[in-house]
């Protein structure tokens, strides 16, 4: 899992050297047999969160590999709307062939929620994080999406397949979702450990928790 680090001082440069080396470093991973690479969605971090839109640098590094498998660690997921990240998820899957994993979580700086003008109550984004997840893994799953209306801030209307724009992931059947806990009790799913990334995936279902 990796993280876009621009250290002070800064230079003129140096947002760009930060970008440019990265896609190099993770063509290198590839080369030496690595087989995951994950990146952050960070905001409002003056050194290590540079990472605002990880699915543009994902995208790039899509067209500069091959076989390394490309995640989100994770996708903020009550500061965005379900259609965008749905949207993001399989676009990146397309582009990539079918490398893209799918993380998810509620952000854990109560500031970054904040700034971006959302509420960060723990137990409120933990809500909104779950039905905005639930919402996209319907609209990855099934072929004519049905709707979905929470109980919060998220509605989504019903769209018909054949009246969207939604991309189709690769593998529909077979796309990793992962979630991001901070406290294993808070989801009924199993654990590595907590504070890691936990792996749902069953084979042919997505499993959210």
């Amino acid at each position: 899992m990796s993280q876009l680090q621009v250290p002070k001082p800064w230079a003129a440069e140096s947002e760009r050297e930060v970008y440019w080396q990265n896609l190099d470093h993770v063509v290198a991973a590839e080369d030496a047999g690595f087989s995951y690479f994950w990146l952050t969605e960070q905001h409002f971090f003056a050194e290590i969160g540079h990472s605002a839109s990880p699915e543009m640098f994902l995208a790039a590094l899509s067209q500069r590999t091959r076989k390394i498998r490309l995640g989100f660690a994770v996708i903020l997921m009550p500061c965005h709307n379900p259609f965008m990240v749905a949207e993001r998820v399989a676009t990146l899957d397309v582009l990539s062939n079918g490398r893209c994993e799918f993380g998810a979580g509620r952000g854990t700086a109560a500031y970054v929620v904040e700034g971006l003008g959302f509420n960060a109550d723990a137990e409120h984004s933990r809500v909104i994080g779950r039905e905005a997840l639930e919402a996209v893994v319907q609209m990855l799953e099934q072929e004519r999406f049905p709707g979905f209306k929470s109980a919060h801030s998220h509605v989504v209307i019903g769209v018909r397949r054949d009246e969207d724009d939604r991309d189709a992931p690769v593998r529909r059947t077979h796309l990793t979702l992962k979630i991001e806990s901070v406290h294993a009790r808070h989801h009924d799913i199993e654990q590595d450990d907590v504070g890691r990334i936990a792996l749902l995936d069953r084979g042919d279902h997505f499993v959210s928790a």
